[in-house]
């Protein structure tokens, strides 16, 4: 980084310098008119390069070439298996409990005519 910094001075010295006068530019042919204008948009070119350098844009691109994983990436069966075993014992046994509650407040005869107004609203 030091090399680009001290490059840097010496180019914006460069641009620093005063530009041709009218007497002096009229005497310079145009072919070297030319060649000094390509030498300052080099030099302007040059120098926008370093200070994205130096802010971190530089202009190099890191390629990586393309890779498989290792190991391929699927659905754990295993662990699919246990789950759904897990939920569907859960579920049963809600259901199992849900009905042996139904079945013991049919056999209070307050909680049975509650049940049956139930039932009846759902129209079953």
């Amino acid at each position: 980084m030091q090399i680009d910094r001290k490059a840097l001075q010496n180019i914006t010295a460069k641009l620093q310098q005063p530009t041709l006068n009218e007497k002096q530019a009229q005497s310079v042919s145009a072919i070297e008119s030319q060649s000094l204008l390509l030498k300052q948009i080099e030099i302007e070119d040059r120098l926008l390069q370093l200070s994205f350098k130096l802010k971190g844009f530089g202009s190099e691109t890191i390629l990586q070439q393309p890779s498989l994983p290792e190991k391929p990436s699927s659905p754990k069966k295993s662990q699919v298996t246990i789950i759904a075993g897990i939920l569907a014992g859960f579920i049963l046994l809600v259901f199992t409990f849900l009905r042996a509650a139904l079945r013991a407040a049919s056999d209070d005869s307050e909680c049975a005519s509650k049940l049956a107004r139930i039932w009846k609203s759902f129209s079953f």
